[in-house]
């Protein structure tokens, strides 16, 4: 089995090989997908409040085809001792950052504890509901902790059968690509 290191490479790979025409046709079908998720999600609560990134490098652009009314968006703010934490903002009052990432304007806002949602990026996810991001470890972390409903977004290309994981890192409970919705047993 690869490395994750090589696991990354190749993920990387395969976005590059993706045009960007052929992105956004995908991005629209993932988003109208995990709309359709939320809505049932959201018809049991009042208030839903969604965590969720905002796409560097090729990611998937999640919210291009939103139709959900009435939720509530947080964005991670990362820190220097390498915790990540949400904070509620309006998607289009996000600025770019270090790396260009995109982050709530302010830290000023209120940090979101009560997230029901948590929208996950990943350059591979496996069948299994693991996971490779980047490699420093963020989304991990914070999902030690995290009780809500996690759901990972790719491309099908960036599906794989199985990964290279370690004892630390978090499964998702849901893939959603531009193919197929992935239901993560235990």
């Amino acid at each position: 089995m690869k490395t994750k290191q090589e696991q990354r490479l190749y993920a990387k790979t395969i976005l590059e090989s993706l045009s960007l025409e052929k992105r956004k046709s995908k991005d629209i079908i993932i988003s109208s997908r995990i709309c359709e998720i939320l809505k049932t999600y959201q018809s049991k609560m009042t208030n839903l409040t969604v965590g969720a990134y905002c796409p560097i490098q090729k990611e998937v652009a999640w919210y291009v085809n939103w139709t959900l009314k009435d939720a509530r968006f947080s964005f991670p703010r990362i820190f220097e001792d390498k915790s990540m934490k949400f904070y509620q903002a309006a998607f289009e009052k996000l600025q770019k950052e270090n790396w260009g990432i995109s982050l709530p304007e302010t830290l000023g806002e209120r940090e979101s504890l009560d997230l029901d949602v948590l929208i996950i990026t990943g350059l591979m996810f496996s069948l299994e509901g693991h996971r490779i991001g980047r490699g420093a470890g963020f989304y991990d972390r914070y999902l030690e902790h995290f009780q809500g409903m996690k759901i990972g977004v790719c491309y099908e290309e960036q599906m794989v059968e199985k990964l290279l994981t370690d004892k630390h890192d978090k499964k998702v409970d849901l893939i959603i690509t531009d193919k197929k919705i992935y239901k993560v047993k235990g």
